[in-house]
């Protein structure tokens, strides 16, 4: 789905054109075996589905929290407790790197597309 946005600042700009995609759209994209399927809402799966998609670009997913947010379309509140739930469940680890930095890994997490 787009959306336009109109800028507030003055006539005669161009809009700012934003892709949204639906929780729906990223929760449907992600296949986890069903034991884990039934304890994981939409907002849980569309993180892991944001997680994913980064883990296949790069082979880590080291996207700030905000950031995943923003792409899930849902609140860093929300995002932590998906991170800490698929967590307990197996099908991701948060490493820590030497530098500091949290990084999450990919355990079990397959894809429809």
């Amino acid at each position: 789905m787009i959306h336009i946005k109109d800028r507030e600042s003055g006539g005669g700009q161009r809009p700012t054109i934003r892709r949204v995609w639906g929780r729906r759209f990223l929760a449907s994209t992600v296949i986890v075996p069903p034991d884990v399927a039934e304890r994981l809402n939409t907002d849980a799966m569309a993180v892991l589905a944001v997680i994913r998609n980064e883990v296949q670009t790069s082979g880590r997913c080291s996207l700030p929290v905000a950031q995943i947010a923003a792409r899930a379309n849902i609140g860093r509140a929300k995002v932590r407790a998906a991170i800490r739930l698929a967590q307990s469940l197996g099908v991701i680890s948060v490493e820590q790197t030497p530098g500091g930095k949290r990084t999450i890994v990919n355990r079990g997490l397959k894809s429809r597309c």
